[in-house]
């Protein structure tokens, strides 16, 4: 229910933003930081919920950098994993930490490259942030890298 009600606020936002309502892009812009900091929250601080949660838990509990080609895992993302495994954090904070980093990189781009701002987070909240935040991590993750890269 949480994501229709998300849906609906963010598609509300968005024809406001395209006819006009509110000339102040100011507004817009805090608004969509709000939302940003709202989808971190939704997706770092889910339990057992998302199609490939169950598997990427086990991913973050048994990977090594000795086994990872075994698992069929990318070594940065092995890296990543044993890395803050080693610092002693948990998978909890493994999937905030992923989220944050995720999200704002991907809201960054948009808030540079895009004309309006929740026509763009209707989009990647549909298509992006339901798959790759809440289940395929790594795409999700491998795809705010590329566009940050391409972000200047």
């Amino acid at each position: 229910m949480i994501y229709l009600i998300l849906f609906f606020v963010f598609l509300l936002i968005g024809f406001a933003e395209v006819n006009g309502v509110g000339e102040n892009k100011e507004v817009y812009n805090v608004l969509f930081w709000a939302s940003a900091l709202v989808l971190i929250v939704v997706a770092g601080f889910r339990f057992y919920s998302g199609y490939d949660y169950l598997e990427y838990q086990s991913l973050y509990e048994n990977t090594t950098m000795e086994n990872y080609m075994a698992k069929a895992i990318d070594p940065g993302f092995a890296f990543l994993i044993t890395t803050l495994r080693t610092w002693g954090l948990s998978f909890f904070a493994f999937i905030f930490l992923i989220a944050l980093i995720s999200i704002s990189l991907k809201f960054g781009y948009v808030q540079q490259h895009g004309a309006f701002l929740f026509v763009a987070l209707v989009n990647y909240y549909t298509i992006g942030f339901l798959i790759n935040e809440m289940g395929q991590i790594r795409h999700g993750i491998t795809l705010a890298i590329a566009l940050f890269a391409f972000h200047n």
